[in-house]
């Protein structure tokens, strides 16, 4: 009865992967994309926290440096499909304020790469796809080293980098792709990041806006 009862399960799994297969053989693609844009890096910190000969610049103001990167696509069925996103993003020169007297420093901030994993849901299949995403991954600092700079009044400030270098990210956002022909089309994307506060960041906000080429296979 057992053999019998396999025997009926791989017919009909059978019968349901012939019936189905037309549909998956069009909608099960690799994709892959070039990007290029901005990140906006919102404000972060708060004077609250400031504390005299440890953290005399307690604020971190927006700043928007470039990033750019690759991703790779596969497509499911139905819309629904996987991403691996990676991006590099770009120093920035930035001015730090001492809350307590004025005094100003200023220096570019840390490059840094993310390492994402999306789901992505495409409304529609053909010329234009546009699409919803959200996922999660990590993002590393590269290149941290200590820094010792002269303030505007004339101090020694030492600016030592965070112990943690590689913090967990989430991102949601959406876009679209045009496609010219069958396996070349234009992609645009924006996404919110997040990364949640640890022992000694703050939660860091930012909206990332991206555009560039899609190589479908």
């Amino acid at each position: 009865m057992m053999i019998i009862k396999c025997i009926r399960a791989v017919i009909v799994f059978t019968l349901v992967f012939l019936l189905f297969s037309p549909l998956w053989a069009q909608e099960r693609k690799l994709s892959f994309s070039v990007l290029g844009g901005m990140n906006y890096v919102l404000e972060y910190g708060s004077e609250s926290e400031y504390e005299l000969g440890e953290n005399d610049f307690p604020v971190t103001p927006a700043h928007m440096p470039l990033c750019f990167g690759v991703s790779v696509g596969y497509s499911l069925f139905k819309g629904l499909g996987l991403e691996a996103d990676f991006r590099c993003h770009l120093s920035s020169s930035i001015t730090l304020e001492d809350p307590s007297d004025g005094d100003e420093i200023t220096f570019d901030t840390s490059k840094h790469y993310s390492l994402i994993g999306n789901i992505i849901y495409r409304f529609f299949i053909g010329s234009f796809q546009p699409y919803v995403l959200a996922g999660a991954g990590i993002d590393t600092l590269t290149g941290v080293e200590e820094q010792t700079l002269t303030s505007e009044l004339g101090y020694m400030i030492t600016l030592v980098p965070p112990e943690k270098k590689t913090d967990f990210v989430i991102n949601v956002g959406g876009g679209g792709v045009l496609m010219f022909t069958p396996i070349l089309g234009l992609r645009v994307d924006a996404r919110y990041v997040y990364i949640p506060k640890s022992d000694d960041v703050p939660a860091v906000n930012s909206i990332n806006v991206c555009g560039g080429l899609l190589l479908s296979f």
